[in-house]
């Protein structure tokens, strides 16, 4: 009878820990959208070489890697970042995320953080949201993504932003031509071998590059996925 219940314990300590491998994966690890994101300002002058020193690691380390390239536009002095439709739709179709067809009056939403439990006060302040403000441009809120974009990492405490801003073409088109906005680059980097991006992201905090100082300080951030 002790042998029976030690072994039904056992199951049942297996099925609990198959079920929260599970559950991390979907609440902690899935919303992580790519190995490595760097993200780029306007006026960031050694783009090009941070770029270089990142994929030229990733080669160096055997990784054959995917890269994803898109703008966003940093508007109302970096309160709204702004992508515009048919960039995120794009995107969308490659990491399985559901398409928009916007009119100029609307917007959807991508969440700054992970939904869920975690963040259950944000998830619902986004989830509710009807309207939101874009410069001088009141815009109907049509959905919420249920994945960020880019996704932040070990390398940044806090989220870059509490949500991006999908809008149509043509409303992005007119608030690109404001003298403020700012054109923000974001390169994402997918590759399989996930063990090694550890290792890859100590070589890079080592590489001067990397460095935040006083002078490039806020002109780029590299997030690692976790």
């Amino acid at each position: 009878m002790k042998f029976k219940q030690s072994k039904l314990i056992l199951i049942l300590v297996v099925i609990a820990l198959i079920i929260g491998g599970i559950l991390y994966k979907v609440v902690f690890y899935e919303n992580y959208t790519y190995n490595y994101t760097y993200i780029s300002a306007e006026n960031n002058k050694i783009e090009k070489e941070q770029i270089n020193a990142i994929e030229t690691m990733l080669k160096d380390n055997g990784c054959n890697y995917e890269k994803t390239q898109f703008d966003m536009l940093s508007v109302d002095d970096k309160k709204n970042f702004v992508i515009r439709n048919s960039e995120y739709n794009k995107l969308a179709k490659s990491i399985k995320l559901e398409k928009v067809k916007l009119k100029e009056n609307e917007a959807f939403l991508i969440p700054g953080y992970d939904l869920g439990i975690r963040k259950f006060g944000y998830t619902k302040e986004i989830k509710g949201l009807k309207k939101i403000k874009v410069t001088d441009k009141e815009l109907d809120v049509v959905g919420v993504s249920n994945k960020r974009i880019p996704a932040t990492g070990r390398m940044v405490l806090t989220s870059l932003f509490k949500s991006q801003v999908v809008v149509s073409d043509n409303l992005y088109e007119k608030l690109q031509k404001n003298s403020e906005s700012k054109i923000v680059k974001v390169y994402g980097y997918n590759f399989s071998d996930e063990r090694k991006a550890q290792d890859m992201t100590r070589k890079l905090e080592e590489n001067k590059l990397f460095k935040y100082d006083s002078e490039n300080k806020g002109k780029f951030h590299l997030l690692e996925k976790e």
